[in-house]
Parts: structure tokens; sequence; C-alpha cells
């Protein structure tokens, strides 16, 4: 909880990324969906998470090999 507040508040650091590939790579200019639509990224077939292509092997990415 958080001070002096009845309303539930996360116990992650500020700024976690949760759900992110850290192998995307993503800039001001290109979020994930920027990346998605260009073909610049993929997503990993097994966990879904979207990854540039040149860290894909087999539709897969590093954390599922």
């Amino acid at each position: 909880m958080g001070h002096l507040t009845r309303t539930p508040t996360s116990n992650d650091p500020p700024g976690a990324t949760a759900g992110k590939s850290p192998y995307l790579e993503e800039t001001e200019l290109m979020d994930e969906t920027a990346l998605l639509l260009s073909g610049a990224a993929m997503r990993c077939s097994r966990c879904r998470l979207a990854v540039r292509t040149q860290y894909l092997e087999g539709g897969l990415c590093p954390d599922c090999r």
C-alpha cells in the first residue's frame, strides 16, 4: 500500500520492463509497434515477445532456444 492511501501499489521498481524483450532495442522513434510493422522485428513463435530479426533463429528468441 502507498503511504497514507488505501490504493495498492506495485512492488516492482520504477520503470520495470515486465513483458518487454531485452532484444528489442526500442528508440524514441521506433517503439514495438513501429518495429513490427517495418519488419525490423518479429514475434518469437514460443513466448510471443517482439524481438529484432537479427536475434531470431528458427523463429525463436535467445531466451526460448
